[in-house]
């Protein structure tokens, strides 16, 4: 690691652990000095050393015991492609190490201001690319006018910077920034660039905590690249959802997107551990199990990922695919927007256990016994259980006060009402599914219970609110019996690290 002496403007260079330093971070402009220029007298006429001088000289002033600063203009030597690739990937680690970050703002000046003005927010600095990880890996980042003047700290600008960048406070409070899902990180860069279009991949190797060697003149492939790695080394789904209704209809649609423009709503996405097999890239593509369901408005077959919206861990992101035309289990990515569905679940207090057969009283029992049932009722409150969401939903209703749960049954001419629900154990946690069915007879109502499967995923709840939808109003399968008959063979589908369909994505 080369270094600056703050005092004699010489570059010393450190095999092992270097000395306290301070770092900067700037964008570029066309007069910037080089590793080669530093020593020669001509090179401080550029403006590039003059920037090179007050920093130093800043840095005296503020931390009188850092002797050194890092430049990124002039302490890298950008001809040794293998220098340039050890540097670029040990840059997100010397900001962090850093004693402190000095941010200089050329386009900002608080001229005479105690603070900046609306210019702060848009300033040059919050579009770039490589300052992304600037401002995230130091642990103390000042910020400086053009006059180098101080304008704030990091923490007391912090709701500013939020508003400048999209990225949450909390994200720039914490050092916890890494928690943030792959697409919700990818939407921090969605709105920057960079000079070199391969420098938009590099850029974000220390915010995924990401080693690749480089290779410029490699355009896109970069960033493909990247998210490769990404899918490699974590379970994070959330990289592949993406909007690829944003792609132009000129270029095909891959599985992974092209460019981090292609993130911006990837912000509100949190990830969850995906509970299938890992997912496998190959020469062809990329190979994983995903629940699928079937959109009833259109020819997609929707593939579930292992995320959801943040505040909403009920809800369900998919994303839209069409199948090989060859017939085989080969899918890709089609020209389509995100599948976003945010449900919050109904909470019925319940436990069934298999094959159990229980009495449903109607509720105005004490009346006349003889009536036909259209109401009943259930009290399992005291089995420590909690209905996550029930199909049909409409017949459900939960009284929070008692406990109880009302089953309204429909007007019909069945004879037979049946029900699915998800049920869980507040104790273990575990999720059942469990499958209802109702006979009214003289008043009273007989519900024979059936557990189907146990261990169900969350995206229970998409079978259960959603994909249903097209068994119900399907013309070959009149009934809601036989609607429960197709939930209840769909069920295992969605049990973890049992899918039932194994997707290949086509991606090259």
């Amino acid at each position: 690691m080369r270094l600056i002496d703050v005092t004699t403007k010489q570059v010393a260079e450190f095999l092992g652990k270097p000395p306290p330093y301070a770092i900067l971070s700037h964008t570029w402009g066309d007069d910037e000095v080089t590793l080669q220029e530093l020593a020669d007298p001509a090179a401080r006429q550029k403006q590039g050393f003059a920037k090179i001088s007050q920093f130093c000289a800043t840095v005296s002033l503020r931390l009188p015991n850092i002797k050194y600063v890092w430049v990124d203009t002039c302490c890298i030597d950008k001809s040794s492609s293998a220098e340039l690739t050890e540097a670029i990937n040990s840059m997100f680690r010397w900001y962090r190490e850093a004693v402190r970050c000095f941010a200089y703002l050329q386009d900002v000046s608080l001229q005479g201001k105690c603070e900046a003005g609306p210019e702060f927010e848009s300033c040059r600095w919050f579009s770039r690319g490589w300052t992304l990880q600037e401002l995230l890996a130091p642990r103390d980042l000042e910020f400086f006018d053009r006059d180098w003047k101080l304008i704030g700290e990091k923490q007391s600008l912090c709701s500013r910077i939020s508003k400048a960048t999209g990225i949450q406070e909390s994200a720039l409070k914490t050092d916890a920034f890494h928690e943030y899902s792959a697409a919700c990180r990818m939407s921090w860069a969605s709105q920057r660039q960079t000079t070199r279009t391969e420098d938009m991949a590099y850029c974000l190797l220390g915010i995924f905590d990401i080693n690749m060697p480089m290779l410029y003149g490699e355009g896109e492939k970069a960033f493909l690249r990247l998210q490769e790695e990404i899918l490699k080394s974590f379970d994070d789904q959330s990289l592949l959802a993406w909007d690829a209704e944003s792609v132009p209809a000129s270029e095909q649609v891959s599985t992974l997107a092209k460019q981090p423009s292609c993130f911006r709503g990837g912000a509100e996405l949190m990830c969850r551990p995906s509970s299938s097999e890992p997912l496998v890239i190959t020469n062809k593509g990329i190979r994983l199990r995903l629940p699928v369901l079937s959109e009833p408005t259109s020819d997609f077959t929707i593939g579930l990922l292992s995320c959801s919206t943040y505040g909403d861990v009920a809800s369900l992101v998919g994303i839209r695919l069409e199948r090989s035309r060859d017939g085989s289990e080969v899918y890709h990515r089609a020209r389509a927007p995100l599948y976003l569905n945010s449900m919050m679940p109904i909470h019925i207090h319940g436990m069934f256990s298999s094959a159990t057969t229980l009495t449903l009283a109607p509720k105005t029992a004490l009346g006349n016994p003889k009536r036909n049932v259209s109401e009943c009722w259930l009290d399992c409150s005291r089995q420590g259980c909690t209905v996550l969401v029930a199909y049909p939903k409409a017949q459900w209703v939960h009284n929070g006060k008692t406990g109880t749960s009302t089953w309204t049954l429909p007007s019909t001419s069945e004879d037979v009402f049946e029900s699915i629900l998800a049920v869980t154990r507040k104790k273990t946690g575990k999720r059942y599914a469990i499958r209802v069915k109702l006979q009214p007879t003289d008043g009273l109502g007989k519900v024979l219970v059936q557990q189907l499967e146990e261990d169900i995923d969350v995206q229970i709840l998409a079978l259960l609110n959603d994909a249903v939808q097209k068994s119900v109003t399907s013309d070959s399968m009149p009934g809601q019996s036989k609607a429960c008959d197709v939930v209840a063979r769909l069920v295992p589908t969605l049990l973890r690290g049992r899918w039932s369909t194994s997707l290949e994505l086509q991606c090259m």
